[in-house]
């Protein structure tokens, strides 16, 4: 591997999990030259998003879908519905994808 790439891969942040460092390698083996997709993340703070919609505290797993399905619809629109392309920039399957976005009703 050359120099610059050895270079670029130590000193990159790495906010992912190994899984990220698998995707960035098998993408620089397939298309030869090196490409950090970086996660999606929301504009705002998910605490303030959700402070801001209500005085009133609810379960966690009820805020915790609630947070899914607006970053997966988010995401979904900023990579203009490429279910592939919005699994790797969440960091998950296709399948996963795809049964979460199922459990959201966004098919």
């Amino acid at each position: 591997m050359p120099k610059n790439i050895s270079s670029k891969l130590e000193s990159y942040d790495w906010p992912g999990n190994i899984r990220e460092l698998q995707n960035v390698l098998n993408r620089y083996l397939t298309l030869n030259h090196l490409d950090f997709v970086t996660p999606y993340l929301p504009a705002t703070e998910p605490s303030r998003r959700f402070a801001e919609k209500s005085d009133e505290m609810m379960p966690l797993c009820i805020a915790l879908d609630n947070a899914e399905k607006e970053i997966i619809f988010l995401a979904l629109q900023q990579c203009q519905w490429n279910r592939s392309l919005v699994a790797s920039k969440l960091g998950i399957s296709r399948q996963t994808l795809f049964r979460r976005m199922k459990k959201h009703c966004l098919l």
